[in-house]
């Protein structure tokens, strides 16, 4: 099926969010103010958005409007809240958000929605903040739900003499760092909850890890290489995944994770039902192949501040 969104390639060295084109198309995109107007008329949106330079990066504006230009069949409507009653989160799971996170940012007002609504989803954007809580809170809501709903000896695999990690969800982020944020974040919205996440990468303690993963988790957030030594050895199986995020992907085909990365989808993880959210800064032709060959009536968001 041809996907549904096909934005135009960008131009050699250019992000999304940041070619002619793409500033053209943003001005069809929804608008809302993350700061108080200032007293004098709001420039031109449309005229801000194409005096901008081909090459303008966020750190070169004075941040105050926040763009989202949506593309896809069906989406779901942006909440206003993350106690709306159409995400229904767990009790336990709202009240672990609601502590530290009061109002949704702009990106997870659409986000949340998406993923709970079990759509694929490609995210074009620069902005860091609140990216895990956008795709964490509902994947982990999802999780509750799945759990409540299985075997309870579906977690791992003791037919070998080492018990083998088949995780729900998967996240594949490029680096150490990246990967324990992650981590911790999970680790406190999932609180108080039967949800177990665990964290691998190249640099880790390999005994302390495996040990972890014959435990058995739910949610596992690797780096491409280190996840493909543990299917290699053994010591993870992805049959049972039906949720996966790659977090920052641009960055992980530019670290020299790609074939990797198509070594891991390519392995025997579902592809009927499953869900994959693809989240990126940038959107050159490497990323666009990914978002072609693995995801699914997809939706396409790109989220930018401009002034």
């Amino acid at each position: 099926m041809k996907p549904i969104h096909e934005p135009p390639p960008p131009r050699e060295g250019e992000g999304c969010g940041f070619t002619r084109a793409a500033t053209r198309a943003a001005t069809r995109a929804t608008f809302t103010v993350s700061t108080p107007p200032p007293a004098s008329p709001a420039p031109n949106r449309a005229a801000v958005l194409n005096d901008l330079p081909t090459h303008t990066t966020f750190s070169e504006l004075n941040l105050e409007y926040t763009l989202i230009d949506v593309n896809g069949e069906d989406c779901p409507p942006p909440i206003q809240s993350f106690a709306n009653p159409t995400l229904a989160l767990h009790q336990n799971l709202l009240a672990n958000v609601t502590r530290r996170n009061h109002w949704p940012t702009h990106m997870q007002m659409y986000v949340i929605p998406i993923i709970l609504a079990q759509r694929d989803l490609m995210m074009c954007t620069e902005i860091c903040s609140g990216k895990a809580v956008a795709f964490l809170v509902p994947l982990l809501e999802l999780l509750i739900r799945s759990k409540s709903r299985e075997q309870p000896s579906r977690k791992f695999d003791s037919s070998n003499s080492q018990r083998k990690a088949t995780p729900t969800a998967l996240v594949l982020v490029p680096n150490r760092e990246h990967a324990v944020n992650i981590h911790h974040e999970a680790l406190k919205f999932a609180e108080r909850s039967s949800i177990r996440s665990a964290v691998v990468y190249s640099e880790s303690d390999i005994r302390s890890r495996n040990s972890a993963l014959q435990q058995g988790c739910d949610l596992l957030i690797a780096t491409p290489r280190r996840l493909v030594n543990l299917i290699e050895g053994n010591r993870v199986s992805l049959e049972n995944t039906r949720f996966l995020v790659l977090d920052s992907l641009d960055r992980m085909v530019d670290m020299g994770f790609e074939s990797q990365i198509h070594s891991i989808l390519q392995s025997n993880m579902p592809v009927n039902g499953r869900q994959t959210w693809m989240f990126s800064g940038t959107f050159p032709k490497e990323v666009q192949k990914f978002a072609s060959d693995y995801l699914y009536r997809y939706i396409f968001l790109v989220v930018r501040r401009v002034r």
